[in-house]
């Protein structure tokens, strides 16, 4: 009885093995999906949206009225906006403090369709890493 039911066992997991080491052996041979870093670059897909950022006016000035309409529309509630007074006579009130916990961020992209201030919340590519020296690597943006 006990060797029958051993047999069943392996007869039942047999494929389910098989089956495992033929994904291992497709997945050995097929294309390489790992870049050699300093010799080829990512190339992100068309749509890409990248990491928020807050866009500037022409002035140099930042363009967010702190409205906080993209704080109420995000999904995530990972933005975080403290107003203050504008040291400007065009606007009422600009942000103090303005914190997107890119953890919680979820890239929905709804607090860029929120943004009266055409798109303020706007994104950018994500930060590279550059090696500086053997052990010393400081993030540079991708612009």
């Amino acid at each position: 009885m006990a060797k029958r039911s051993l047999r069943v066992a392996v007869w039942l997991l047999l494929p389910a093995v098989v089956k495992g080491m033929l994904v291992t052996l497709r997945r050995f041979l097929s294309r390489k999906t790992t870049l050699r870093y300093p010799e080829e670059r990512h190339v992100p897909r068309k749509g890409y949206r990248g990491e928020h950022r807050l866009k500037k006016d022409d002035q140099g000035r930042m363009k967010c009225v702190a409205c906080f309409m993209c704080q109420t529309a995000c999904p995530a509630e990972c933005i975080t906006i403290v107003a203050g007074p504008s040291p400007w006579p065009d606007r009422d009130k600009i942000p103090v403090k303005f914190d997107i916990d890119m953890l919680k961020c979820i890239y929905c992209g709804m607090c860029e369709e929120a943004c009266p201030a055409t798109r303020s919340s706007s994104r950018r590519p994500s930060t590279s890493w550059r090696r500086r020296g053997r052990r010393s690597c400081t993030t540079s943006t991708s612009c």
